[in-house]
């Protein structure tokens, strides 16, 4: 169930990344997928922990532990980026900046609220901005 709903929200995300024009020349999706692979990843710990990790380092940790479905591996070189913004407060916030993930790519900023955490099933309270 935990992968048809990851899958879903992928296939959504992906869809409108790929018929939402911004440039001229052929724009990555791989940006949003880093900011989906961090949605699924906090909200699974939170389930996990009934709290958010304290720091990226304890996150990457559990992630390295975990064998998640995820739409891409989440890289943490782009979330230790000078360019990037990460904040953990009552949400997690994360903002990679065009081109850190790959070239072509735009700007990315995501915002999660806790998730809702029934048993296995996990439901993410995720909102992606794409663009500046």
């Amino acid at each position: 169930m935990k992968k048809l709903l990851l899958a879903t929200l992928f296939m959504g995300l992906v869809g409108c990344n790929a018929t939402t024009p911004t440039k001229d020349e052929d724009v990555s999706i791989a940006n949003a997928n880093q900011h989906i692979a961090m949605a699924a990843t906090v909200a699974y710990f939170y389930c996990e922990n009934q709290r958010w990790p304290t720091d990226v380092n304890e996150l990457e940790k559990y992630s390295d532990e975990k064998s998640l479905p995820l739409p891409a591996k989440l890289n943490f070189s782009y979330v230790r980026n000078e360019g990037t913004v990460f904040k953990i407060t009552d949400v997690v916030y994360l903002r990679i900046p065009e081109g850190i993930v790959e070239p072509g790519d735009i700007a990315v900023s995501s915002t999660s609220k806790p998730p809702k955490c029934e048993g296995n099933n996990v439901t993410t309270d995720f909102h992606m901005n794409l663009g500046d």
